[in-house]
């Protein structure tokens, strides 16, 4: 059985990845995953969750300048046991802005101020490999929005524009040729 794009996310519609937590050794992820929930006004009991756990950490990574960075802490992964929770908690990720970790008492030393808090939809690594190279064509090209819903990875120039659907690497080919047509 081939699997298509569109498959290749099914399995990960009932999970959402949260950034920005600071790791601490003795960390409860299904209470973490709770605290942020609460955050944004939705009930999320323990037994909502079927598993959450840390991805594992990123490598150090050297920038242009040659600047050596250290990783964020490794993202925190919660599959719940109904998709509805996992939508609930995508959709109401803008009620996170302005919110860190202070606001659920998870201060780490390593800022005063308090480590911002994101919710993401769960991606395969292809799809996220995909989503940096839209990340750089979307820069490249002055387009203004990329978002994702579903797995499926969507570019925008302006906010009244229509959303094109990247479904692969020669769909941003495609759009940087259009691009190129418009510019010449």
């Amino acid at each position: 059985m081939r699997l298509s794009w569109t498959n290749l996310n099914y399995s990960r519609r009932e999970c959402v990845e949260i950034k920005g937590i600071p790791m601490n050794e003795d960390e409860d992820t299904n209470d973490i995953v709770c605290q942020v929930a609460e955050l944004m006004d939705i009930q999320v009991e323990d037994a909502d969750i079927s598993v959450s756990h840390r991805l594992p950490p990123g490598k150090p990574w050297t920038d242009n300048n040659g600047v050596l960075h250290q990783p964020d802490s490794p993202i925190i992964i919660a599959k719940f046991i109904r998709r509805d929770l996992a939508i609930d908690l995508y959709r109401s990720r803008f009620k996170l802005k302005g919110k860190t970790t202070k606001d659920i008492h998870l201060d780490s030393s390593q800022t005063r101020a308090g480590n911002s808090i994101y919710i993401q939809e769960s991606l395969t690594p292809t799809r996220k490999k995909l989503f940096r190279s839209c990340l750089k064509v979307k820069k490249e090209l002055d387009y203004n929005y990329i978002s994702f819903s579903n797995g499926r990875i969507f570019m925008k120039k302006f906010r009244s524009s229509q959303p094109i659907c990247i479904k692969n690497t020669s769909d941003l080919a495609k759009l940087r040729d259009s691009h190129r047509k418009d510019q010449g």
